[in-house]
């Protein structure tokens, strides 16, 4: 993933909405709707959960590259 040439103070607002979008995820799964497709939805929070953390592991590494 490309996040070399981004700003740090945008990775930073980035992972903070990445981090609500799993807060969001974990509320699904104690809710046992993990897996289910809400009307009007194309995919279960499972699948947005997985490409949350993958971005969210991508911007971690690019800041903790810039932070050593």
């Amino acid at each position: 993933m490309g996040f070399a040439d981004a700003p740090t103070a945008v990775l930073v607002a980035v992972r903070e909405n990445l981090l609500n979008g799993l807060d969001l995820v974990a509320k699904h799964i104690t809710a046992g709707t993990f897996s289910v497709i809400a009307p009007g939805r194309a995919s279960p929070p499972s699948q947005s959960g997985h490409i949350t953390l993958a971005l969210l592991r991508g911007v971690d590494a690019e800041l903790a590259r810039r932070n050593p």
